[in-house]
């Protein structure tokens, strides 16, 4: 068969395996079963000062979500029951009634599923070490803190072990140097999504963080210069969107009408 012919095969079977429910063999984690619904907003973010007071060395990226979690520990159970932790999203299908939807649970003609690439996919899960079925997603030390708020833009993860911090990067300097989230956190996974740039999410790739007014309207740097938390716009960490990739039924959509009356 031909590479063509195996694609449209997948891509033909790929949304009745959705609708079906159709599990991986990934299971004991939590499913987000409540959705906030944001509306979009006037956002004004704040400022995160710098944490000067951060004091390392820092062994690995457990150990900088340990210092994290001193003042910020229901910010990461806040997190914990977003699909950005789970990977995962009740959703009603007519017939079937509630099903666990989301990238868990997926079978896709990017990457086949998550559980036939454990490593590779969990390196972009904001977390450390989901490598197999028995990763705690009760535990908060195992939240990644650094991948969404790295500021330097020198913070990485390894595909190694359920996904790792770069322990050749220089965790203290990231640490002191957090913020809010801007484009290039966002696209260090989103830009990448399904094994390449620019392969899963044709319009989600690397251009985007010096975007000009030919790009994008929004995000041109010299013009609205909007983040992707301005349309995204992020209450106690549950992030409004998702992939119809992975969630067909929707829910907690970002509309062009959040902003624009007509």
């Amino acid at each position: 068969m031909s590479f063509c012919s195996k694609n449209c095969c997948w891509i033909a079977i790929a949304p009745i395996l959705f609708l079906a429910g159709f599990p991986t063999t990934i299971v004991g984690a939590p499913v987000a079963d409540t959705v906030t619904t944001v509306s979009a907003p006037d956002v004004d973010f704040r400022v995160i000062p710098e944490h000067k007071e951060i004091e390392g060395p820092f062994e690995d990226g457990i150990d900088v979500t340990d210092t994290c979690l001193e003042c910020h520990e229901q910010q990461a159970h806040d997190f914990m029951k977003t699909p950005h932790w789970t990977w995962s999203r009740l959703q009603e299908v007519p017939g079937k009634g509630m099903i666990k939807m989301g990238k868990r649970y997926a079978i896709n003609n990017f990457c086949i599923g998550v559980a036939s690439n454990l490593d590779t996919c969990t390196q972009c899960h904001a977390g450390y070490g989901w490598k197999d079925e028995s990763f705690d997603f009760s535990d908060p030390s195992l939240v990644d803190c650094l991948v969404c708020h790295d500021t330097t833009r020198q913070y990485k993860r390894v595909a190694i072990n359920g996904g790792q911090a770069d322990l050749t990067v220089d965790l203290e300097l990231i640490a002191k140097k957090v913020g809010a989230p801007g484009r290039h956190n966002c696209g260090t996974c989103h830009f990448y999504g399904g094994g390449g740039h620019a392969v899963k999410h044709g319009d989600l790739e690397r251009s985007l963080i010096d975007a000009d007014s030919g790009l994008d309207i929004h995000m041109n740097k010299d013009g609205l210069n909007f983040s992707c938390q301005t349309c995204h716009a992020t209450q106690k960490h549950s992030i409004p969107g998702h992939s119809m990739a992975d969630s067909p039924a929707g829910g907690n959509p970002v509309r062009c009408t959040n902003c624009h009356d007509g």
